[in-house]
C-alpha cells in the first residue's frame, strides 16, 4: 500500500466514523422532537404529483430497557431500533373500520431523520420524514 493509498484510507475512516456518531446522535441517543411532513392515500384513490403533505411532529424517548416510545401527532407509539432500523407499534386500539392495519409502522433512521413508508392495507399508503430539531428528550414513557 502506497503512503498516498493509506492516508486516504485514513481520511475515509474518520469521514465514517463522524457520519456514524452524528447519525446516532449527541450520545447516542435518538431521544428528541422532530419536524417534518406525512401523506398518505388510501387505495385506488389517484393523488396529484403536487398534492401537499401534512405538516407532522415526531416526539421520541428512548427507555431504560432499550425500547422507544413515540407520539406521531399525539398519537402514542412503543417500539425498537436497532442498526438504523425498527419499527413502531400504536398504543392502545384502533377503531374497528381499520382492524389491526396500520399498527405498525417500519422506520429507518438516515442521518438526522427518521422515516416510514409502505403500504397499511385498508388505511393505504403512507409515506413520512421528521428531522430532528431537538435533542432534548420530551420525556415519554412507555404505553399505558
Amino acid at each position: 500500500m502506497t503512503l498516498e493509498t493509506s492516508r486516504w484510507l485514513g481520511r475515509l475512516v474518520s469521514v465514517c466514523a463522524v457520519a456514524l456518531a452524528t447519525q446516532a446522535g449527541a450520545g447516542g441517543s435518538l431521544s428528541g422532537s422532530y419536524s417534518g411532513a406525512t401523506r398518505c392515500a388510501a387505495d385506488g384513490a389517484a393523488r396529484a404529483a403536487t398534492a401537499p403533505r401534512d405538516l407532522s411532529t415526531l416526539l421520541l424517548s428512548e427507555l431504560a430497557d432499550g425500547s422507544v416510545a413515540a407520539r406521531i401527532d399525539g398519537v402514542g407509539y412503543r417500539g425498537h431500533v436497532s442498526g438504523g432500523e425498527g419499527e413502531l407499534v400504536r398504543c392502545g386500539a384502533l377503531q374497528n373500520a381499520y382492524g389491526d392495519e396500520g399498527a405498525t409502522l417500519p422506520l429507518r433512521i438516515v442521518g438526522e431523520q427518521i422515516q416510514i413508508g409502505g403500504a397499511f392495507g385498508r388505511v393505504g399508503s403512507c409515506q413520512a420524514s421528521w428531522t430532528r430539531v431537538s435533542a432534548a428528550d420530551p420525556g415519554l414513557r412507555a404505553c399505558e
